[in-house]
């Protein structure tokens, strides 16, 4: 009986292995996709949303001049909430920059939710508020974190479903990049 049970457990565990192996791949599959958004070479959408602080933000004012990240999220979403320092960071690092402006853009939910976040978090780039979510389907956000990545000429260039700690570099060196570009 021993025996059997040896050899059950090895079926398990191979086709643990074999099951982890297809979610890896499928996870290749999906990242390897977000250089085929459907936006991806386009025209960003412009809109004017309300901040966090009440002012008015319109997405043309930082076209000719600004590389532009717009960073899609939601509180109650594990991963945003692991992201949202990471991008933080990024903006801490530009904004001093006449370059770069990131934007944090929240889905559908109240300022006082938003703002214990940030309290919480200790965030302090600007968010942003598309309530009734059409900012966020002219984005083709299909899933949340969505990260827009726009050059100077208002083009979107990248496009990032999720969050992974390695996306922070590839952000950091992307807009390094883009802000280098003349217009």
């Amino acid at each position: 009986m021993d025996g059997d049970k040896k050899i059950l457990l090895n079926r398990r565990s191979v086709r643990l292995i074999a099951f982890s192996g297809v979610l890896l791949l499928l996870s290749y599959v999906y990242v390897g996709r977000e250089s085929q958004h459907p936006l991806i070479g386009l025209p960003a959408p412009d809109f004017t949303l309300t901040a966090l602080d009440g002012n008015t933000v319109t997405l043309s004012s930082y076209l000719g001049n600004k590389v532009i990240l717009l960073d899609f999220f939601a509180t109650w979403c594990p991963p945003c909430r692991r992201g949202l320092p990471v991008i933080d960071s990024l903006a801490e690092s530009y904004q001093e920059s006449d370059d770069v402006v990131v934007l944090a853009v929240n889905l559908n939910e109240s300022e006082e939710l938003v703002r214990r976040l940030w309290k919480e978090q200790g965030l302090t780039m600007p968010v942003l508020f598309d309530r009734g979510g059409g900012v966020a389907s002219s984005y083709a956000v299909s899933s949340i974190p969505h990260i827009a990545v726009i050059d100077k000429r208002g083009v979107i260039r990248e496009v990032h479903a999720g969050f992974s700690r390695s996306l922070s570099k590839h952000l950091k060196e992307f807009l390094a990049t883009l802000s280098a570009e003349a217009v």
